[in-house]
């Protein structure tokens, strides 16, 4: 039984890194889309290769 659970857990962990990478993704598609539609509008802090402080992580996603 103890063997099932360990298939399990690695299971469980492994769909929340691939969510957490599918997560990761889509964000940084958004921003490429976001800049493209209205980079010149955008602000220093908001331009793409300048949001390091606003990416989130799997920890703000409470996984």
């Amino acid at each position: 039984m103890k063997h099932d659970n360990q298939d399990v857990y690695k299971s469980t962990a492994y769909w929340i890194l691939q969510g957490n990478n599918l997560y990761e993704a889509l964000y940084d598609i958004f921003h490429i889309s976001m800049y493209i539609e209205y980079g010149h509008h955008m602000t220093s802090d908001t331009k793409l290769g300048n949001h390091s402080n606003t990416r989130h992580s799997s920890e703000d996603l409470h996984i």
